[in-house]
């Protein structure tokens, strides 16, 4: 019998849950008893995972789909969001645009870049995390927590839509610090470095083992 009432659980919400790094979150989350909203964009693997997550842990996980690039379907996700949970514990923002299902956005010099890609970019990368975060801060409880996942980058030249991305949510993040010290909520910014998931195995090979990979 799972010994944790569904009134006692926390709430955490990751983006990007479909990704490597999102799902391994998702799934220690959810070990430790979290009650997990999972936003992606709508796929198999997001059910899948929803599917794998509520049979296999402690916690529970709920889908919440949600195009990060479509800025309205980010308001209404914000409403939903407002409306089912009174409370949320943790955010997680593990979004990102670095690569589509070609290629990776790297070593492009910024005028061969188009403009979709750009917006996607700035989009779900920064707008999203910041128009969610606007609404959801007010449910976040005392002693929660606000955590963004960033890059390493040696040099912004070839890939300067995700740098710029990037390190717009840090200035977020200690933005965000300011704003919600009074209300005891901790953010935090994190800049995992070169991390071997199915995506940088793909696109960069050359890198994808121990040596070079945190």
């Amino acid at each position: 019998m799972n010994s944790t009432r569904t009134s006692d659980r926390k709430t955490a919400i990751i983006t990007g849950s479909t990704s490597d790094i999102g799902s391994d979150i998702a799934r220690r989350l959810v070990h430790e008893g979290y009650r997990v909203i999972l936003t992606s964009r709508p796929s198999k693997r997001l059910e899948d995972l929803e599917k794998d997550l509520n049979h296999r842990h402690l916690g529970s996980a709920v889908t919440m789909p949600c195009d990060l690039n479509d800025l309205d379907a980010v308001n209404r996700l914000t409403t939903a969001i407002v409306k089912q949970f009174r409370r949320i514990d943790l955010f997680i923002h593990a979004a990102g645009v670095y690569h589509d299902y070609d290629k990776a956005f790297y070593n492009i010099p910024f005028e061969k870049y188009s403009s979709s890609t750009i917006i996607e970019t700035i989009n779900v990368g920064m707008l999203a995390p910041m128009l969610l975060l606007q609404t959801i801060s007010k449910q976040i409880s005392s002693g929660g927590k606000i955590v963004f996942i960033s890059g390493t980058f040696d040099s912004a030249s070839g890939w300067l839509p995700y740098y710029v991305s990037k390190k717009a949510l840090e200035d977020l993040a200690v933005g965000l610090t300011q704003e919600l010290k009074s209300k005891g909520v901790r953010v935090n910014c994190i800049s995992p470095g070169d991390t071997i998931t199915s995506s940088y195995k793909r696109f960069f090979p050359q890198y994808a083992n121990e040596k070079h990979a945190i």
